[in-house]
């Protein structure tokens, strides 16, 4: 292939919006995949579709939208991806429920090929990586979900929420195969007591997230519809500057990018967040790998947004 010279704009172009979301057992992860609002197919790996039926009666409308594809083995993921793998769109949105059982039974089939587990994992960490990337790169926007594992510090006793996936390195490097990486958490209201649920975008001590739109809101309503809507209004909303002023103001604002990433940087550093996940899992570490709660999904009050 030839090499082609693009502005930036060129290179960016929109071939969707994908989106990587990692909670606690009944968080509502498979709800989450019917708040798009728009045509949509899951590809459910957990059988745990049984939490959107009363929803499906409820609004038969809204899930004529929503079709499911049952994903019991790699082969099943490579005729969907040949499916959908066209110029023309058959929906708006992919959804993945979830990536976490999805490597899972990779994991079960490569370990079955070979008497190896390191070499089952090994192996488990290429499928998967390559799926993920042939998915993301779609021209679709693309919705995956995972379990959430927690990890305890030994030295300091810190906990840190992340993607939950086999393997000691999958976990860390799926979240760089997205631009948004976002916390499905579930709170409760000071002052009435109730439940209620809620996506992290950014990044804290405790949790694993990002916003690379940058329009995002640190804490947001769990509806992907209205978050589409923003990250678009939001490019929409921005007016190019005058030619005279153009490179003066980019200059300004790209001395605070810096300043902002350099900052960034200090504190990421200072954290030593990182180097305490990895200590933490091969050491003094106590990982939880949360599944799937039929009770306490059907906790879940948030409904489909119109």
């Amino acid at each position: 292939m030839a090499i082609q010279i693009q502005t930036v704009l060129e290179a960016v172009e929109d071939h969707g919006i994908k989106i990587l979301v990692h909670g606690p057992a009944g968080a509502g992860k498979t709800q989450l995949c019917a708040t798009t609002g728009e045509t949509t197919i899951i590809l459910s790996a957990e059988k745990g579709l049984r939490t959107l039926k009363r929803y499906a009666i409820e609004f038969p409308k809204k899930f004529k939208k929503i079709k499911v594809i049952q994903i019991e083995s790699m082969d099943d993921l490579e005729e969907v991806f040949e499916m959908v793998d066209v110029e023309d769109r058959i929906c708006e949105w992919i959804c993945f429920d979830s990536v976490s059982e999805i490597a899972e039974q990779i994991l079960h089939a490569a370990k079955e090929e070979s008497n190896d587990p390191r070499q089952a994992y090994g192996k488990m960490q290429d499928r998967i990586g390559e799926l993920l990337r042939q998915f993301r790169d779609l021209n679709y926007n693309v919705l995956m979900t995972c379990k959430q594992k927690y990890v305890v510090d030994g030295d300091s006793s810190r906990t840190t929420y992340m993607p939950a996936l086999p393997g000691q390195n999958l976990p860390q490097q799926i979240a760089y195969l997205f631009d948004e990486v976002f916390a499905l958490r579930v709170e409760n209201d000071d002052e009435s007591g109730e439940e209620y649920r809620t996506l992290q975008t950014g990044k804290d001590a405790k949790y694993h997230a990002k916003d690379r739109s940058g329009c995002l809101d640190m804490f947001e309503k769990p509806s992907i519809k209205a978050l589409k809507e923003k990250m678009e209004n939001f490019y929409d909303s921005i007016i190019p500057a005058d030619e005279e002023d153009d490179d003066e103001v980019v200059d300004s604002e790209m001395e605070t990018v810096a300043s902002e990433n350099e900052t960034s940087e200090t504190v990421e550093q200072d954290s030593t967040l990182e180097g305490d996940v990895e200590k933490a899992e091969t050491d003094t570490s106590a990982e939880v790998a949360c599944t799937e709660d039929e009770d306490a999904l059907k906790k879940f009050d948030e409904e489909v947004p119109h």
